[in-house]
């Protein structure tokens, strides 16, 4: 996984194949100081091209509804190498689409509804290589589907973990990353991986995303109450 090293803004890449969309999206990241934009045009073909030389930080894959444009898209750019971080800007919010596309290569999925300043959290965290898991996602994510089922055993491994580590399952389930993580509990970040690194391995999860997934399937974490 590539990490951003450079001390210049992110660059990031929007893909929308309707131009006024994306030229809107464009100039609100481009607002952000962090954050440049890499200009892109054209059909399908283009863009993808356009990603592929560029190796963006992040793309901004926004496909409205068109579920299997962004299947297309992302399975392009996860065989790029290295892999493209996409994050998915998508009015379709079916928990079987936000499962699929995560497993697909997506780094995270949000709605077009969503406030600017979740835009740019998401795409910060997609950036630095992390997952943009809002709850809505994970709660997606968890509910039984017809690709991942229930660990055998999951809840005897749960039962292996300390106090302390049950703390920090629940805060990141809670959205919470390593240092926001370590301000709470009041212990160094480097405790908080040795931490990360024990419960990975008691619970036999593989990274974040799962450890995510695991946590509101054993009901650590509440999902967030639907939209008024």
């Amino acid at each position: 996984m590539h990490t951003h090293t450079r001390s210049g803004p992110f660059r990031i890449l929007v893909i929308d194949h309707r131009p006024l969309v994306r030229a809107a999206l464009e100039s609100l990241i481009a607002a952000r100081t962090r954050f440049e934009i890499v200009p892109a045009a054209g059909n399908d073909s283009a863009l993808l091209e356009r990603a592929l030389q560029e190796a963006p930080d992040a793309v901004v894959l926004s496909v409205g509804a068109n579920v299997h444009r962004a299947f297309a898209f992302l399975a392009s750019l996860r065989q790029a190498s290295p892999p493209i971080r996409t994050l998915l800007l998508t009015e379709a919010v079916e928990r079987e689409l936000r499962h699929d596309a995560i497993r697909m290569g997506a780094y995270g999925v949000i709605s077009p509804e969503s406030p600017a300043d979740t835009l740019f959290k998401a795409l910060d965290r997609v950036c630095r290589g992390e997952y943009w898991i809002d709850r809505a996602t994970a709660a997606a994510l968890a509910q039984p589907s017809r690709s991942v089922q229930p660990a055998a055993g999951s809840g005897e491994r749960f039962g292996t973990l300390t106090v302390r580590e049950r703390e920090i399952v629940a805060l990141i389930g809670d959205g919470l990353r390593n240092k926001e993580i370590s301000l709470r509990l009041n212990i160094s970040e480097t405790t908080v991986r040795h931490h990360l690194t024990s419960i990975f391995a008691k619970l036999e999860v593989a990274d974040r995303l799962a450890l995510v997934v695991y946590a509101y399937r054993r009901g650590l974490v509440a999902p967030a109450p639907p939209a008024a």
